[in-house]
């Protein structure tokens, strides 16, 4: 018997063999506040020579369609609800997390009589909500929670109210099922809300979430740089272009072309690999979402390498028609696409040294530290939410201008090069130190500028003997303008003593 903690909630699961090991089968239960649901028995057979490594494994569940886990949530939320109007619910229990819900109300969330455009709307702030607020207890998910996190007020207004319709059909659901609770949610008008936060507060946020650090980092790209294929190709991209398994799996070599007018690579996400029913199918994907990114050196370099070897294979196909040759293609049949899972599968056996807690997933780290180093790499405001594929600040003239225009995405592509270039190069920074005289104190205050963008920095500080005994107030400061305090360990003296 496994475990896997989905939203917050514990499934244990387990496979059966049935009919003499011909059909695998799945079988999954959980308990929360006392209440105790099982699933029915579910054939996995088409799935099962794909997933059987990974048994066991986090982020197994996922793997499998969505339909199989929206069951076991549905029958949670029954059971959970029933227990909630008989009054045999644990007064102690805590509250279901909003991703249960969402999953299982999903058909009561989606209305039958709407237009195929609001549907995708529907669908989005579905996902929205999963992905920041999955694990998140249902009645604390309120406006004043949402415009308190970073993710709500980034989005456009129209989004926000499509996720305020979804909340308010869920208390809606309960409220028919007797779970009567007060809906924050009614009134709500998304287009009277503050907009998007600020790159600081973009930036600290990221930050609150876990990320790699440099020498992680550097590891990463050394190893990649070594193996040189296409998985390495799809660790980069998600690394420093924050792209999501789905979109690397649909791109194709003439998804990447060179500059016009100036040295550079660019590349064109439009479309995501995904499971359509039974099958994966190449989808286009929202216009907010897609883009025109700027490609570092070091990926445009392994992408032309790759192209050169599909060039020479002996592969008539390929050859015949490389533009339409997938990036990341399977192993033993370079022409077709490999499938997200596989994918998930290979970057994982790659970057198997990489410690991931409980409940996060590689290819998680990887995205949320694209994320940290766009905006601590020297991107001003509007281009890191455009690299971040965020919607645009204001509607003043500025922001009208196309990111796209080749100049906009050379420059871009430098300062992410020279971000690359100060990682793989700089295991330590240079140290500037500045005295500074505080004017409402006699005390002074001693300031250590580093050049660059790292988030970690290694120096050894050394200051003049009359000075020792003084701790002096330390802060680092990077180009993009962000400050963190340091706690000095060592602290050396000219004559050669040191203190801790």
């Amino acid at each position: 018997m496994a475990t896997e903690k989905m939203y917050g909630v514990d499934i244990s699961y387990r496979i059966e063999m049935r009919d003499g090991g011909v059909h695998p089968t799945i079988v999954m239960q959980t308990k929360m506040g006392g209440i105790s649901v099982c699933s029915n028995p579910a054939r996995i057979s088409q799935w099962w020579a794909q997933i059987k490594d990974s048994y066991g494994q986090p982020g197994f569940l996922r793997l499998l369609p969505s339909s199989l886990t929206d069951r076991l949530f549905a029958q949670l939320v029954a059971a959970w609800s029933k227990a909630h109007v008989d009054g045999t619910l644990d007064k102690n229990a805590p509250s279901l997390p909003l991703g249960v819900l969402l999953r299982g109300l999903g058909n009561e969330l989606r209305s039958k009589d709407v237009t195929a455009a609001a549907a995708k709307r529907r669908e989005r702030a579905i996902e929205a909500l999963l992905q920041y607020e999955g694990s998140t207890p249902w009645d604390s998910v309120t406006p004043d929670h949402c415009q308190s996190q970073p993710w709500f007020p980034a989005m456009s207004s129209s989004k926000r109210v499509e996720c305020a319709a979804v909340m308010h059909k869920i208390f809606s659901a309960l409220q028919y099922r007797g779970v009567y609770q007060a809906d924050p949610w009614v009134g709500f008008w998304g287009s009277l809300q503050p907009k998007e936060p600020s790159l600081e507060t973009l930036h600290r946020w990221y930050l609150t979430e876990k990320s790699l650090s440099h020498n992680i980092i550097r590891q990463i790209i050394e190893d990649c740089l070594v193996i040189k294929d296409a998985v390495s190709v799809a660790i980069l991209l998600m690394l420093f272009l924050k792209l999501s398994i789905e979109e690397i799996c649909a791109l194709a070599f003439g998804s990447f072309y060179r500059l016009t007018f100036f040295d550079g690579t660019v590349v064109i996400v439009n479309k995501a690999y995904r499971r359509l029913k039974q099958n994966y199918r190449v989808q286009s994907i929202d216009a907010y979402d897609a883009g025109i990114l700027p490609v570092p050196e070091i990926i445009a370099d392994l992408i032309y390498q790759l192209r050169v070897g599909a060039a020479k294979s002996n592969n008539r196909k390929a050859k015949n028609n490389i533009d339409a040759l997938p990036i990341v293609g399977q192993r033993n049949n370079r022409c077709a696409k490999m499938t997200p899972s596989m994918l998930i599968k290979e970057i994982n056996n790659r970057l198997g040294y990489i410690d991931v807690a409980h409940g996060q997933s590689i290819s998680g780290l990887l995205k949320n530290t694209a994320s940290v180093l766009a905006t601590t790499c020297g991107f001003d405001d509007d281009q890191v939410r455009y690299f971040l594929r965020l919607t645009a600040k204001s509607t003043a003239a500025r922001h009208y201008a196309s990111f796209a225009s080749e100049e906009v995405l050379f420059s871009m592509t430098k300062i992410l090069d020279q971000n690359i270039n100060e990682i793989i190069s700089c295991a330590t920074s240079d140290v500037i130190f500045e005295e500074r005289d505080n004017e409402d104190s006699k005390n002074k205050t001693y300031l250590f500028h580093t050049a660059g963008s790292l988030t970690e920095v290694k120096a050894k500080i050394k200051i003049s003997k009359e000075l020792f005994g003084i701790l002096p107030e330390i802060e680092l400061f990077s180009e993009s303008g962000f400050s963190a305090n340091v706690k000095i360990k060592d602290l050396e003296v000219e004559d050669g003593s040191s203190s801790d």
